[in-house]
């Protein structure tokens, strides 16, 4: 999927148990059903006084066939539209998770890298 498709279709998602995710989505209107595509759950962490956030993987990437889901409309809480700079964040890291799969990084090796990041990142509230 190119960039300009993934930007219109990429949304945050509050879940009822709680979890951001953001995800490229398909929704079916007959059924009721929203399937996310490469989704990631949204996190944030405090150092220093300031948050940072960062993504990883929502689904067990490693013992699922693709990285997709789908859920019911009724599971979803909020929907809202991420900044430019989240959109391109998402796309940055499903590469990353693309990538690490093909060259067989750990899941602690790409953990320890996706927090490493987020420290370094300028994000603050």
């Amino acid at each position: 999927m190119d960039k300009i498709a993934s930007e219109k279709l990429t949304r945050i998602f509050r879940l009822k148990n709680g979890d951001d995710v953001i995800s490229t989505y398909v929704e079916n209107t007959e059924n009721g059903t929203i399937t996310f595509i490469n989704p990631m759950l949204l996190g944030k962490v405090k150092s220093q006084g300031t948050y940072s956030h960062y993504l990883i993987p929502w689904l067990p990437i490693d013992v699922i066939e693709n990285d997709i889901a789908v859920l019911y409309v009724e599971d979803i809480l909020v929907v809202m539209i991420p900044t430019e700079e989240m959109i391109n964040k998402y796309i940055e890291t499903v590469f990353r998770v693309l990538s690490r799969i093909v060259h067989e990084q750990t899941d602690e090796e790409f953990y320890r890298e996706v927090l490493e990041k987020a420290e370094i990142a300028d994000t603050k509230h």
